[in-house]
């Protein structure tokens, strides 16, 4: 909302005095106050109470549309928990965990993160991305692509591809300290790999209080995974012995698409018991 108030004198100079509100569901409303000196308010040319009233007016609606105050979202937003393609996997008080599946050209609802975030794609499609005042942005993915949001936006995502769309979202509880020009460069933020050949490597990311690892493992080969929580997320079929210390060892499989939150408390080792090769990513929080 805008509001104008207090005209003095002519003889002291004019002062106008904008208010922008802007109210972004769930975070808090966030007011700023803008006032703008006018040092010869003689050329208004205005004369009378009500002239003056409408010039203020029209002067704050000019000053905020003309791009000096940006403002994101100013109307209430339905969070990812209640989009009816997301569906809550894991909380606690660090992360919200949501896988998300969008059926051939299906789009979600428009919806808002009230959190920086990271998502996984755990298959190749494309899709097409609409935020709240710009245009559709359509991008392709691979397997195994990261991509981190900081600020968050009000988006909708559509599946362009004839197959499913599958990502799990990781939504970042912690308060994260971001540089100034940090951005949403929306790329993958995982490295190459170092050698594509090789039959057993990892590469890994940090940012936003998570960490994440993309593992190729050989049959036989194994991962360590160390104490704190992780969200294991299968980017093949993957069949896994799970062995800690003073532990009898366990195996479970996954489907490709599945997670599975893995306690933290003790350093685990897991091992591609499989016969073929097992690509997944652990993250770190």
């Amino acid at each position: 909302m805008v509001g104008a108030a207090g005209l003095e004198p002519a003889t002291v100079g004019l002062e106008i005095r904008c208010s922008i509100h802007l109210s972004y569901a769930p975070a808090p409303a966030i007011t700023y106050i803008l006032n703008v000196k006018i040092a010869k308010p003689e050329l208004l040319l205005v004369y009378d109470a009500r002239m003056k009233k409408y010039a203020m007016l029209s002067a704050c609606l000019v000053f905020l549309s003309s791009g000096m105050i940006c403002a994101a979202q100013t109307t209430k937003c339905m969070d990812v928990s209640e989009e009816p393609h997301h569906h809550l996997i894991f909380d606690d008080k660090n992360v919200r965990v949501f896988s998300l599946e969008l059926r051939r050209l299906e789009s979600t609802l428009p919806h808002c993160h009230s959190h920086a975030y990271l998502y996984i794609v755990t298959g190749e499609s494309s899709i097409a991305t609409t935020r709240e005042g710009e245009g559709t942005f359509s991008k392709d993915l691979r397997t195994g692509d990261a991509r981190f949001i900081y600020p968050p936006v009000k988006h909708v995502v559509r599946n362009d591809m004839n197959t499913a769309h599958r990502q799990i979202v990781i939504e970042s509880l912690r308060t994260i300290q971001r540089q100034i020009f940090e951005w949403n460069y929306d790329t993958d933020e995982f490295p190459s790999e170092t050698d594509p050949h090789k039959p057993t490597w990892s590469v890994s990311f940090s940012r936003g209080g998570l960490t994440a690892i993309k593992s190729q493992l050989a049959a036989g080969d194994h991962v360590t995974i160390n104490k704190p929580d992780h969200l294991l997320i299968a980017l093949s079929e993957l069949e896994l012995k799970k062995e800690i210390q003073d532990k009898p060892p366990s195996i479970f499989k996954l489907a490709q698409g599945e997670a599975v939150m893995l306690p933290g408390g003790s350093t685990a080792t897991l091992t591609n018991s499989g016969r073929e090769s097992a690509l997944l990513v652990t993250v770190e929080f």
